[in-house]
Order: structure tokens, then sequence, then C-alpha cells
């Protein structure tokens, strides 16, 4: 039954492996490690020649340097979207195989996966659990606050793949793409 699935499905959620120094807590212990190795200990040997940033482990690299060339190799067989990576098409297959179980009490918005109800929830409650380091603005999600946080880095991680004009938001490279290789776009499909 659904009930028994969510229950079983609760057991794999449980964080119980806490990092002795911060407030965070994970499924596993591979996970704490990782996470200590690159947030505590800032032990990143594989680094981006384009922006920098650095990695702990090289297919880490790999998987990152899609972002700067927009490649998106995996795509879906069931419909026309593409995915710079293999764990985001899994993902996104999910929504064409099982139902959305996962119901916003709020505003009746389903969900597939709880961890999404969760993040969509903040709009609700007005939460940013996560602080910029440089200002005073907090943001609801981790990809929104790494967004953000170019704008004192200065990081550029998005290239046009037609001329390598580099950008810092995708509008940015979409903006720029359309505008100015309107035919080259069309031949990239």
């Amino acid at each position: 039954s659904v009930n028994n699935i969510r229950s079983h499905m609760a057991i794999h959620s449980v964080r119980s492996h806490r990092c002795d120094q911060c407030p965070k807590s994970f499924t596993s212990r591979h996970k704490l490690q990782s996470h200590i190795n690159g947030v505590h200990l800032r032990k990143r040997d594989f680094e981006c020649e384009i922006c920098g940033k650095a990695f702990l482990e090289n297919n880490n690299l790999k998987g990152h340097m899609r972002i700067h060339s927009g490649e998106r190799k995996y795509a879906c067989d069931l419909c026309p979207k593409r995915f710079l990576f293999a764990g985001t098409l899994r993902s996104h297959m999910l929504t064409h195989s099982q139902e959305k179980h996962h119901k916003c009490e709020i505003c009746d918005k389903l969900f597939l996966l709880r961890t999404t109800l969760n993040k969509h929830l903040r709009v609700h409650t007005g939460e940013k659990p996560h602080s910029c380091s440089v200002c005073d603005k907090s943001f609801r999600t981790t990809t929104h606050l790494a967004v953000h946080m170019r704008t004192h880095t200065g990081e550029k991680p998005l290239c046009c793949r037609i001329c390598g004009m580099a950008f810092a938001h995708h509008k940015g490279r979409s903006v720029h793409m359309k505008a100015k290789h309107p035919q080259e776009l069309v031949a990239l499909g």
C-alpha cells in the first residue's frame, strides 16, 4: 500500500549521521565524510580551469564542465527534454511513471518527492535558511544562494556555445544566444 511505501521510504531518509562541526546531518557515513572534506577541510583537489571552482572528485569536475559547455547529453525517451546530468534525468523520469503523493496542505499543489514539497513549503512560510556569508541576504534554496554569490565573486560559469562569451546567469546567456546567434541556435536544436 501507499502507506507501507511511505513508511519504508522514511527509513532511507533518516539523517542519523551528524556533523560535529555544524548542525547538518546525513543519511550515510559516506555523505557525512564528503561534507566534512568539502565544507570543513576544504579538501578539493580538482579545479575548473574556467571558473576556479574546485571539487572533491574528478567525476564531479567532469559533470561541472557540462555547465560551461551547455551540453545536455542525457535525453528523456518519453518527451523532448534533455539534461546535463544523469541524476537529473532519473528524477525527471519519475514524473512520467509515478503519481505525485506529496500534497501541500496550503495550496493543494502535488509533488513527487517529499524533499520537493519541503522546499515548496518555504514559499508559504517565508523561511530562507541559506544565508550569504558576504551580505545579509538569505535564500530559500542552496541553488538561489549559489547564483547570488556570483554577484560577489564575479564568477561567470556559463558560456555561449557559439562564441564563448561568459555569463553569470542562464537568462543572460539565453537572451544573448537568441539575439546574437539565432541561426546557429536553430541548428543546435
